[in-house]
């Protein structure tokens, strides 16, 4: 019975500390997270429905724009949620777009379509300092759908004229439903405006009639078109001039059709038929009509031919002996130059032989190898050309290439002619040789070309000396002659005879040696 009593106790005790606990956090009579306002409700925390809940964040609630129209007025308004207090708005975007910072109202006129669309940076601020950024996408379009707007389209000469339609999307069409345009502002191939009197017809400005076209035109198939030098309307309009014939151009001059022979032809039998028949390249018609090559003797040449294109032939001199050439094209005086007495003209004009060390080139063998009994040595590329040695040289090598290498005045080994050889010095232009000689060699007859011929210590004609001979019965020893000086038969003087033996005349009695 005591433990029953103590337990109701324990019970009731727990209901009064809950009851008194409830109303604390509640206020009198009211139930725990209770509000009325935001000011009732722990930090971090906002009164909703009467209730302290968690604050949520403040966040833009508007997810898109409605399209804008060029050129029409445009306004939308942009929403927020979870702010705390009033939210001041602003705005990143087009400068034809403006919103209002308290309502968060855009507005404005767009002067262009934009089928892509601007991106609007929108910003939201409430009292509590939050903030919340979005980013939407405007579009501008062009048109309402279904509606329709004038359109041209433009080729080469025409000008035609359709409609573009607005598509579901608010934008135009291309252009459809062409027709060639008949509007004098819309016209041609630039589809503007015609000239000032001038008329639009299937697309084309037509002059209309003369008065406006300038001078010297007249209005033909709806252009101006200048009949002074328009072969398709020449004088007139639809006049053509006809084909020009053979040979021959037409032009419209003045008004006029006007044949002429082209270059290098001729009308030589002033026939209309067939137009400007000759071509002037022909022997017969040698840059022009009726000049005959084949008629011309020149001199030095047989006949003469034409040469040249047809529109600036003329006669030139055949020339049948190659020894003659035409080196002026000169008709007159024919086959002028020699091709065989020249160095300058050898075997063809302006054929210059070339030049040679030490001599002067000639054309040497032209005249056998061009004229009427052709020597067999000129068969293939044998020259023409030859050289004569200028005075005091000479070639002895027989090599053409160097010419005349050879100064004959100086050269020991051609000394005055090739192969002459002077063991000495070579001089007076190679007519003398002069050698040096040492004892007992002397050169006695003045040729330096046989060299020291003589020897002076034992020549009885040039006994020490040229010119120095001994006399009869005399010797010559080193150089000086002597005799025995009428010693003993069968004796010499000393020293005379040398050791050769000493006899005696038997006529005349007088000794020598021997």
């Amino acid at each position: 019975m005591i433990s029953q009593l103590r337990n109701a106790a324990a019970v009731a005790f727990l209901l009064l500390a809950v009851a008194c606990s409830g109303s604390e956090e509640g206020g009198p009579g009211q139930p725990a997270g209770a509000c009325s306002v935001d000011a009732e409700c722990a930090e971090g925390q906002r009164c909703v429905d009467g209730t302290c809940s968690a604050a949520a964040t403040l966040r833009i609630t508007t997810t898109r724009l409605p399209p804008a129209l060029v050129g029409s007025t445009w306004a939308a308004t942009v929403e927020a949620a979870d702010g705390k207090g009033s939210v001041t708005w602003s705005l990143i975007g087009p400068d034809w777009i403006s919103i209002e910072p308290s309502t968060g109202k855009l507005g404005g006129r767009p002067p262009a379509a934009d089928p892509v669309g601007s991106l609007l940076q929108i910003a939201a601020v409430d009292q509590s300092g939050n903030r919340a950024d979005a980013q939407l996408r405007l579009q501008v379009r062009e048109c309402t759908p279904g509606a329709e707007i004038a359109c041209t389209e433009a080729d080469a000469s025409t000008c035609s004229v359709g409609v573009r339609i607005c598509g579901q999307d608010g934008f135009f069409g291309s252009c459809v439903q062409l027709q060639p345009s008949n509007d004098a502002q819309r016209c041609g191939a630039a589809c503007d405006a015609c000239p000032d009197g001038s008329v639009c017809v299937d697309g084309r400005c037509s002059c209309g009639s003369d008065e406006h076209c300038a001078a010297g035109e007249k209005c033909c198939a709806g252009g101006c078109v200048p009949v002074l030098d328009d072969p398709a309307n020449c004088g007139q309009c639809g006049n053509a001039c006809p084909a020009p014939a053979a040979g021959t151009t037409v032009a419209c001059e003045q008004g006029n059709c006007v044949q002429r022979c082209e270059d290098g032809f001729a009308d030589c039998d002033q026939s209309e038929t067939n137009g400007c028949e000759e071509p002037l390249d022909s022997d017969t018609n040698c840059g022009g009509c009726f000049v005959d090559c084949t008629a011309v003797h020149a001199p030095n040449a047989a006949t003469a031919r034409c040469e040249g294109d047809a529109a600036g032939a003329a006669c030139v001199a055949v020339c049948n002996d190659p020894r003659w050439a035409d080196c002026d094209a000169d008709l007159v005086n024919g086959c002028e130059r020699s091709t065989t007495a020249s160095a300058t003209d050898c075997g063809a004009c302006n054929r210059a032989c070339p030049p040679v060390p030490n001599a002067v080139p000639v054309c040497q063998f032209a005249e056998r190898c061009l004229g009427a009994t052709r020597d067999p040595a000129c068969d293939g590329e044998a020259p023409l050309c030859g050289f004569t040695c200028n005075p005091g040289f000479a070639d002895c090598d027989g090599n053409p290439s160097n010419g005349c290498e050879v100064n004959l005045g100086t050269d020991e080994a051609n000394c005055g002619q090739c192969g002459r050889i002077c063991n000495g010095t070579c001089a007076n232009g190679g007519s003398s040789c002069s050698v040096s000689c040492t004892w007992p060699r002397a050169d006695c007859d003045g040729n330096g070309f046989n060299g020291c011929e003589v020897d002076l210590s034992d020549n009885l004609n040039h006994c020490g000396m040229c010119g120095s001979s001994c006399e009869w019965g005399e010797a010559c020893e080193g150089g000086s002659c002597c005799n025995n000086g009428g010693g003993t038969p069968g004796t010499c003087l000393p020293g005379c005879c040398a050791g050769l033996n000493c006899t005696r005349d038997p006529e005349s009695g007088d000794r020598s040696c021997y």
